[in-house]
């Protein structure tokens, strides 16, 4: 009786740790927040783009402009960067095969053609792909108004104030 009780417990521990099996221990390190700052927003993007099974390793940055720029390179060679503008733009998650995904940002300006942002990846990481797309735009600064009419009327020194 007391080696069956013991031979249940080894069968039911082995079945439990089984559960587990193809499930990734890594999954949902990578925290995304509405506080995070550019550096983190950047950070995570890239590590997006370097982790994915693709034959590519990805890089982002942010340029001053509100421009995604997009480097895509392979061992020994590499892809000269695309630029595309955040303002305006959309993002799509999209299957492309089963179980793998691939995300792509149109564009206001040109919204006929979609540039490949990060593809090869799960579900899940397209989806944070997805919001980190939506999210850096608030990272972009206006830019200055160079509107001369709006400016204010100056009058020399010591000219006379006109009163109505």
């Amino acid at each position: 009786m007391r080696r069956q009780r013991h031979i249940m417990l080894l069968l039911l521990a082995a079945t439990l740790s089984a559960c587990s099996d193809g499930y990734s221990n890594a999954e949902g390190e990578l925290m995304l927040r509405n506080d995070m700052g550019l550096e983190g927003a950047l950070a995570a993007l890239n590590r997006l783009g370097q982790d994915q099974p693709s034959d590519y390793h990805w890089d982002y940055a942010l340029l001053p402009n509100c421009e995604l720029e997009i480097r895509k390179r392979r061992l020994l060679s590499r892809r000269e960067p695309i630029r595309v503008s955040l303002r305006g733009a959309e993002s799509d998650k999209k299957a492309v095969a089963t179980g793998r995904y691939e995300v792509t940002l149109r564009a206001s300006n040109h919204p006929a053609q979609p540039v490949v942002v990060l593809d090869h990846m799960d579900a899940v990481d397209a989806t944070q792909v997805e919001w980190l797309l939506d999210y850096l735009p608030r990272f972009c600064v206006e830019p200055p108004r160079t509107n001369w009419d709006a400016r204010p009327s100056v009058q020399p020194v010591g000219a006379r104030l006109q009163t109505s």
